[in-house]
């Protein structure tokens, strides 16, 4: 669709301002969205974005912001918030900067959840907390949000009251808070001894997900959990073939980056099958 826009038929028929600020709000979506998937993906579209688009140097940061932060790399994150706020001061778009770092809040969150950071994944709960009360859609955020905060510090009771409060403002395939929620949720079972349900929750999730097209990141994690639970069920034949498959279809590095940044989804699994070697 990107590319399109700038293919002769459009370009002459289509009012040029509205082809270039379509044009450039594909970019930075796609950006954002390459960002998600770990990797250099979204470094390479900020730079597309800023080179094609030079009225739009805050965005291009913006998504190397996230870029780092999904790769784990919280310092390189941060001088990219302070480049990205000193680009929209210059330019006269420090509101607009504002609304995307609010829009932004539930990459935050699923970042910090992924490694961690309770410092991180707190100030996020905050943050959403003030656009709850204002914004009554994010909601379903600020329930997932707190469900993993509780998860993390070891509160799995009060993990599932939160998550699924917020999975049941969030259908799958009508509120992308669910992909915030499914994976903590599933986590929390697993954390709370809960493997039956949790392999059961997760088949579902992972069916959901197929049906909706919810993304490769989702089912990634979803996988790993299940793989999980089966593994704690004793079907290790199962777990390790769900791993392993997933593993050939491109995710070895995913696992990998996983593990190093302390983020137990995958590396845990294949720390149970190491066990049993």
């Amino acid at each position: 669709m990107i590319a399109k826009l700038d293919e002769p038929d459009l370009v002459g028929t289509m009012p040029e301002t509205l082809r270039v600020r379509t044009q450039a709000i594909l970019m930075q979506l796609s950006g954002i969205y390459e960002s998600t998937r770990g990797g250099e993906h979204g470094l390479r579209c900020a730079d597309k974005l800023q080179e094609k688009m030079n009225w739009m140097v805050a965005e291009a940061w913006q998504i190397r912001m996230l870029t780092y932060l999904y790769n784990g790399n919280v310092e390189a994150a941060e001088k990219c918030r302070i480049r990205m706020e000193m680009a929209a001061v210059e330019d006269g778009t420090a509101d607009d900067i504002d609304i995307n770092l609010a829009h932004a809040q539930r990459h935050f969150a699923s970042v910090y959840a992924m490694s961690g950071d309770l410092a991180g994944l707190k100030h996020a709960v905050e943050n959403i907390a003030s656009l709850a009360a204002r914004f009554p859609g994010w909601l379903p955020y600020l329930h997932a949000t707190k469900g993993a905060y509780n998860q993390q510090v070891g509160e799995f009771q009060e993990a599932k009251v939160e998550l699924e409060k917020a999975l049941e403002l969030a259908p799958p395939g009508r509120h992308s808070a669910w992909r915030n929620a499914i994976v903590p949720y599933i986590q929390t079972l697993c954390s709370s001894g809960e493997f039956e349900l949790a392999r059961a929750r997760a088949l579902q999730a992972i069916a959901d997900c197929k049906e909706h097209g919810l993304g490769s990141d989702t089912l990634y994690h979803l996988q790993a959990e299940l793989a999980y639970a089966e593994a704690q069920l004793g079907d290790y034949t199962s777990a390790k073939r769900r791993l392993m498959d997933y593993n050939r279809s491109g995710n070895r590095g995913r696992y990998r980056r996983a593990s190093s940044r302390g983020d137990s989804r995958g590396s845990r699994a294949f720390g149970h099958f190491g066990k049993r070697r």
